[in-house]
């Protein structure tokens, strides 16, 4: 029970450490006004923000990289209740750091009702058709995908929806820039079988700029020419389905 309940304590500060890679990059990225607006609401923060001592330290670094990182590191220092502040302050900004990873999107849990919404939407959808789905609707997705898809990398590794890649392998897999690398993400997740099709579906169905061009495309499922194009496909899949 101890173990659970630290874990429960620190969910905040083990997201700011797992991201924080990230969350240096995005807010050194371009500007430093982008960085200096988060120090300044942070600085004025009561409960769990920079006192002056601390804005002595940040603002001593020389380069915004290494104010970031002092930040962090004095986050980290106060615990739970600075670190839920400060990804609070991300939270509200995110759409000013466009370089920040899917995973600001998900705090604090991403609107339940956003999830809810994605789960009913894919509710429907039999295992057998997912594959098939994301296989005849690649060229209509590639877009979409292509523009995000480091940040739906990061996701996608994230739900564990990947291969055991090796840090360094992951992001070289990120940096990829070929023309088909949206087929290979796609490859790796079919890999895994139906649950994963379906945890990927849901997180495009939770992305802002995916939603629109996902349900265009679900709704594509029930033309007859589609339902067509899925019974020949069935036939040849390893994956089976009933139909409806």
């Amino acid at each position: 029970m101890a173990d659970e309940d630290e874990t429960n304590e620190d969910v905040n500060v083990k997201l700011l450490k797992k991201n924080r890679k990230n969350i240096v990059e995005a807010l050194s990225h371009g500007h430093s006004k982008a960085w200096d607006e988060v120090f300044e609401k942070f600085s004025n923060v009561k409960q769990g923000g920079l006192n002056s001592e601390d804005c002595h330290q940040v603002q001593a670094q020389e380069i915004v990289e290494d104010k970031i990182r002092k930040c962090l590191d004095i986050v980290d220092g106060k615990g739970e209740e600075s670190a839920k502040s400060f990804l609070n302050i991300l939270y509200k900004l995110q759409h000013s750091f466009p370089h920040l990873g899917l995973w600001i999107k998900d705090y604090p849990g991403r609107n339940e009702e956003s999830v809810n919404e994605a789960e009913k939407i894919i509710r429907g959808l039999q295992d057998g058709k997912l594959p098939f789905f994301l296989k005849m609707e690649n060229s209509s997705l590639s877009e979409e995908l292509w523009e995000t898809f480091p940040d739906m990398c990061d996701a996608v590794e994230e739900a564990q929806l990947l291969p055991n890649f090796t840090l360094k392998d992951f992001e070289e897999f990120k940096r990829n820039t070929s023309n088909n690398r949206v087929n290979c993400l796609l490859d790796l997740i079919m890999e895994k079988g139906a649950g994963s099709f379906r945890c990927f579906c849901k997180i495009l169905l939770q992305d802002d700029r995916m939603k629109v061009p996902m349900l265009k495309s679900i709704n594509k499922l029930e033309s007859d020419k589609m339902k067509k194009e899925l019974r020949v496909w069935g036939k040849s899949s390893t994956f089976h389905f009933n139909e409806d």
